[in-house]
């Protein structure tokens, strides 16, 4: 069964009235302020000799009372009811698309709803409501037809004795470019303007990906702007022979410089969700900027690797390590080339020796990172190690 276009935007913009309002819940009454904020949904009502703007008023009287969660929204049972309700009306009627009037519908029968309560309280019968919705689906497509029948060829409910027991949402690892980034509290990695967000999912039971379900796209919120989700669900692929886990890898373009902060949502085939945030910080200008100059391990006794963040990706980089006495001396010079697509180098070992060989004694050491590309860019960064040798 296909759903119209104009139904999946009025979900869509339910599940996203909810986010925004942080609701615990995604409730019929989200869906149904939705339907008669839309043109289509409006009309109907109207149609049916009554005014929607005191039901659309305790709707939102209603709802702004609901309980806060840092959580995504959670389906109710009453929501998945009204999926079955509305998915029953369109079969018994021989259609092919399941449309908004069919929502609609499936929300006036509901029981203990305070939706259907609000629709009733104004007066609406529901002869009056299948007779408006069964001349507007027709008038929308002459091939629909208001006819009863049944199918057998549905199984709606009922308990898979057999399914695993899952109540955990999908582990989710968030990147930039490549899974070499790194960004924690205190610690923000960079980024060009043109980054893109890399997604790593895994749960034992598959992800969600399917679109079914209302609001249970992967998807991401940038900057917390909740009026324009991005659905991932098309970028995602899985990883061969393996429907537990796999990776989205999705293009950003000609982001403001500063911080920024997406947020990403999973479900899996459970239904149960995960979300996970990452920060980034997009530097200004042409100029390429070593960031998060660091060695690890340190101090170190017999080797370390040296790292930095830069926000110059897609270009091969020629970097130089120089260590230096604390008097000035050099003690020794690595070279090496780095060909990563992301913003953080592979590591660059040294084994604490000199030019010659030999091991250089404890104590504390200076060191200088520069790095170059073709193009002409270039920056350097500065540490100290420490190295402590056992007698």
């Amino acid at each position: 069964m296909r759903i119209e276009k104009k139904l999946s935007e009025v979900l869509s913009e339910a599940f996203t009235n909810a986010m925004e309002n942080k609701h615990q819940f995604f409730t019929p009454e989200h869906i149904l302020l939705s339907i008669l904020n839309s043109e289509k949904g409006k009309e109907i009502i109207e149609n049916c000799g009554v005014k929607v703007d005191p039901i659309i008023e305790n709707l939102k009287n209603f709802i702004k009372d609901f309980e806060i969660s840092k959580m995504p929204p959670v389906e109710t049972v009453a929501v998945q009811k009204i999926n079955e309700k509305a998915l029953n009306h369109a079969i018994n009627a021989s259609k092919t698309i399941m449309t908004l009037s069919d929502f609609l519908v499936a929300i006036f029968d509901l029981k203990d709803s305070h939706a259907s309560y609000f629709l009733k309280k104004e007066g609406i019968e529901r002869i009056d409501l299948l007779n408006i919705v069964s001349r507007k689906d027709n008038d929308e497509d002459d091939s629909i037809n208001d006819m009863a029948g049944y199918t057998t060829s549905f199984i709606i409910g009922g308990i898979n004795s057999n399914a695993n027991i899952d109540s955990l949402g999908p582990e989710i690892k968030l990147y930039m470019n490549d899974s070499n980034f790194r960004s924690e509290v205190g610690r923000i990695g960079i980024t060009d303007a043109n980054p893109q967000l890399l997604v790593k999912l895994f749960d034992s039971s598959g992800i969600n990906i399917t679109g079914i379900g209302i609001g249970h796209d992967l998807m991401a919120i940038i900057d917390n702007d909740f009026s324009h989700l991005v659905s991932l669900n098309e970028f995602y692929q899985y990883e061969i022979n393996d429907y537990t886990r796999g990776s989205a890898l999705y293009p950003l373009y000609n982001l403001e410089p500063g911080e920024h902060l997406i947020k990403v949502v999973a479900w899996d085939v459970y239904n149960n969700s995960s979300d996970k945030e990452i920060a980034f910080n997009v530097i200004e200008g042409n100029n390429m900027v070593l960031n998060n100059v660091s060695n690890y391990p340190n101090p170190f006794a017999n080797y370390t690797n040296f790292v930095f963040e830069h926000n110059w990706s897609g270009e091969t980089m020629d970097i130089e390590v120089s260590i230096f006495s604390l008097s000035g001396q050099i003690v020794n010079i690595l070279k090496t080339r780095d060909i990563s697509s992301g913003y953080r180098t592979a590591p660059v070992q040294w084994n604490g020796t000199d030019s010659k060989g030999n091991r250089v004694g404890s104590g504390i050491y200076l060191y200088k990172v520069q790095a170059s590309t073709k193009s002409g860019r270039h920056a350097e960064g500065h540490g100290k190690l420490v190295i402590v040798r056992s007698k």
